[in-house]
């Protein structure tokens, strides 16, 4: 997050930050206040992103490694099952979920901790 007094960044985490976690949305270097609905709307707009990716993502096969490129073959040609390519790319490495519905799961539990009324509303359309 760029604060957009001082133009400080930093990084917010929903989970740990203490300061969050008291509901208190205030820059750590000049001590105004962030502004609650743009961080929403950020949000909104990375998930919209992920979720996308999610629903138009390429399938593999599981054996061969070949994208798939048949629509209606649910084998791959060398009798492999397909498979996923979204999630072992975009939640490698970065933290201990695996899966997008954990992922949709936490930022629920987040968007209702933090009163994030237009997230959750999001996120129920979703999941």
């Amino acid at each position: 997050m760029i604060c957009e007094y001082c133009t400080s960044i930093k990084d917010l985490d929903f989970c740990k930050d203490k300061y969050l976690l008291n509901n208190s949305w205030i820059c750590d270097q000049c001590g105004n206040q962030y502004d609650k609905n743009f961080i929403e709307f950020l949000i909104i707009q990375k998930v919209k992103k992920i979720v996308d990716f999610f629903f138009s993502q390429d399938l593999k096969c599981a054996k061969c490694k070949m994208q798939k490129n048949e629509l209606l073959n649910i084998k791959c040609s060398c009798s492999g099952e397909f498979q996923k390519t979204f999630e072992e790319n975009i939640f490698k490495g970065v933290s201990n979920i695996k899966r997008i519905e954990e992922f949709l799961d936490n930022l629920s539990v987040i968007a209702k901790y933090y009163s994030f009324d237009m997230l959750n509303s999001f996120l129920e359309q979703i999941i």
